[in-house]
């Protein structure tokens, strides 16, 4: 059983090392990799040219004075929208 977890955790670290590499190629962001990611996946499970999420953002305002203090929820959905073509065989 250990064997097993030592493989998952390996395998899981190689991902993320992978995808931290593309987004350093890219001069992306991990969250961005991660939201292409998830646009691809919807896309080619719904076979919908266009993509809409919804994604979850801070919205804690950095030159709002005090809002390090402030209690409440700070947040706002904001849509992911991407239009995505199919891949056909030649």
């Amino acid at each position: 059983m250990t064997n097993t977890r030592a493989c998952v955790s390996t395998s899981r670290s190689l991902r993320r090392a992978h995808c931290a590499q593309l987004a350093r190629w890219n001069r992306l962001t991990l969250n961005t990799v991660a939201q292409g990611a998830w646009a691809l996946l919807l896309g080619t499970y719904s076979s919908e040219e266009d993509v809409v999420f919804g994604a979850v953002v801070s919205g804690r305002p950095a030159e709002l004075r005090g809002v390090e203090s402030m209690i409440g929820s700070f947040i706002k959905h904001a849509a992911g929208a991407s239009p995505y073509e199919t891949p056909r065989r030649v």
